[in-house]
């Protein structure tokens, strides 16, 4: 009898006649279980992808009695015995290669079932392919080019090694669960090219990502792996590819320059040259744009090596960081930076008129059920000089006295938007909306804010002001500050953004706010390590939490380890990149239609 244990409850459940990876049931806990491939001393319980001549799998090795992904070579296609040649031959190199950190090592290989594998730790990533600019969000210029830096550092020590990769793209770039970059798959794509050379076919699939070399003269040597690291690199940083076409000659050829009188039936397809990243992205340096730019170059003796890749980065950082030009995750192109903005002229008071403004909205999930129960409102300005951000406008907005008009305009669009989504039966979702302590010292704010409230005809409930203290007005206290009063008759919910400064005299005025909930700021889970040693801190504001009856929400979360770490502590609500980028209106609702079909 086919059988498996349960390991909830040590049950022996009859997995007989069930097809492997089917799912079902403990008969005695009803805990799911998964009914596994056998394949030698090899349990598989999932597949997680399928290459050209490759299966990997998930599974457990009950030998070594490890969880492992295993790689399987095909068996049913042409040409599977030089296949199965190259494997025994290249794994045996890239054994010697394998002691780089940023390349996910083989455990162990061999022959089982009269084909070959080998296996690799389990362990969490994500990978670059699964980044939809669309839905994500652009990534932060200054975070890639640091990423990419790892990469270049594995090229060059393949290339000091005569391993050229030749498959360079999203699928292939993973971040594990601590952040860092690798670079896997490297017998699957080192065996695929082989024979595919053997083959001599002429366009591999990943068309986007090959160089001019590769495509006419099924040649390659390193630096079209310089030149498909440029080709990713341009993808990630625009969701757009430097090279299109309606077909695949012309994806093919575009990138192609030819000399004059060449007389190739592909001559009538002309070189294209790729629009300069920084036209497409205004928070990239020109320096960046050139590096790409090089590394894409039609001709391989022009595109830098691996090493010269690092090193322009390593300069290129060096002198951005010197001219205080760039900062990490908050980058502003220079030209944008040298745009004198008066933000007391007739451009912001009209902004509205002329819908230069709009709400994004950021999801906040409910981390024991990964469920949204709200999202965080931000107030983006798109001037005819650019995006301006709002570090830049809001502190100007203040002194010139316009933070009020503009609070309005926020707190009237919010309450506009969870009447259209009551309309569409999303009704359990709140807005959360930054509010500043000068629109606290406003005697009309409260009649207006009634008056938007009967105007939506919507429950006050789903709003959330957020207290945030600006430079400008400091001498603001939330504990004393009229408000307090204001909040405790509408029982209206209010989220500290600033928890340290505030702990003290929350602690001792709590009665007399209506709290919704605390919130960690990001700084204090940046440095997961360090936030670990200081378990104890959090575990008093989780308490305190518990103390008020209300929950704690992690803001700018960017990674599994930290959302880990914020389960272990008893955080009930988290937001960041990790789970959803801010959306526009449309992106959110459909985000939100989604989730309550399910």
């Amino acid at each position: 009898m086919v059988s498996g244990i349960c390991p909830n409850c040590n049950t022996v459940n009859n997995f007989e006649k069930l097809q492997p990876f089917t799912r079902i049931k403990c008969r005695k806990c009803n805990t799911e279980l998964i009914v596994p491939m056998i394949y030698g001393h090899f349990q598989l319980t999932e597949v997680l992808e399928e290459h050209d001549f490759f299966y990997k799998y998930k599974g457990y090795d009950s030998k070594s009695k490890k969880n492992i992904i295993l790689t399987v070579l095909k068996k049913k296609f042409s040409g599977f015995r030089d296949c199965l040649g190259y494997c025994k031959n290249e794994t045996s190199d890239i054994f010697h290669i394998l002691q780089h950190s940023g390349i996910p090592p083989i455990l162990d290989y061999g022959e089982l079932e009269n084909t070959f594998y080998t296996t690799e730790p389990d362990f969490e990533y994500f990978k670059f392919s699964d980044y939809n600019p669309n839905e994500l969000g652009e990534f932060e210029a200054e975070s890639v080019f640091g990423a990419f830096k790892t990469i270049g550092s594995i090229l060059n020590y393949l290339h000091n090694k005569g391993f050229v990769h030749h498959n360079i793209c999203p699928d292939n770039i993973i971040i594990d669960n601590e952040g860092k970059v690798k670079i896997q798959n490297l017998l699957i794509s080192r065996v695929t090219y082989l024979h595919k050379t053997k083959i001599k076919t002429s366009f591999p699939e990943l068309k986007y990502y090959i160089s001019p070399e590769k495509a006419e003269k099924n040649k390659e040597e390193n630096k079209g792996d310089i030149f498909s690291l440029g080709v990713m690199l341009y993808y990630i940083l625009t969701g757009k590819y430097p090279f299109e076409g309606d077909t695949d000659d012309q994806i093919i050829y575009t990138r192609i320059r030819r000399p004059n009188g060449d007389s190739t039936e592909k001559k009538q397809i002309p070189y294209k040259q790729p629009v300069s990243i920084d036209l497409i992205r205004n928070d990239i340096a020109p320096e960046y744009a050139e590096l790409i730019e090089s590394m894409l170059e039609p001709y391989p003796v022009r595109r830098p090596t691996a090493a010269k890749f690092i090193a322009r980065l390593n300069f290129i950082e060096a002198t951005l960081e010197k001219q205080k030009k760039m900062k990490i995750y908050n980058n502003i192109k220079s030209r944008t930076e040298k745009a004198v903005i008066d933000m007391g002229n007739p451009s912001l008071k009209n902004a509205i008129k002329k819908k230069e403004l709009t709400l994004h909205y950021q999801p906040i999930v409910e981390l024991k059920y990964n469920k949204i129960v709200g999202v965080e409102a931000y107030l983006r300005w798109f001037s005819p000089l650019g995006k301006i951000p709002p570090a830049n406008f809001i502190p100007q907005a203040e002194k010139e006295d316009l933070i009020n008009e503009l609070g309005i305009w926020a707190l009237d669009s919010a309450c506009a938007q969870i009447a259209k989504w009551t309309r569409l039966g999303i009704n359990d979702i709140y807005i959360t909306i930054n509010i500043s302590p000068s629109q606290l010292r406003d005697k009309g704010f409260e009649d207006t804010f009634l008056k938007i409230i009967d105007k939506y005809n919507i429950d006050y409930k789903q709003l959330v002001f957020e207290i945030s203290e600006l430079s400008s007005s400091p001498e603001v206290s939330l504990s004393k500050s009229r408000y307090a009063d204001f909040a405790k008759f509408f029982n209206t919910r209010i989220s500290l953004a600033d928890l340290t400064n505030k702990f003290q005299s929350i602690k001792k005025e709590h009665s007399s706010l209506r709290l919704h909930s605390l919130k960690i700021n990001e700084s204090y889970i940046k440095d997961i390590k360090k936030a670990m040693k200081q378990q104890e801190a959090f575990d008093s504001i989780i308490a305190f939490g518990n103390f008020l009856s209300v929950p704690t929400i992690a803001e700018k979360v960017e990674n599994r380890k930290q959302v880990n770490f914020l389960s272990k502590i008893g955080c009930s609500l988290a937001q960041g990149y990790y789970f959803y980028a801010p959306k526009t209106e449309n992106e959110i609702t459909e985000l939100l239609l989604k989730q309550k079909k399910k």
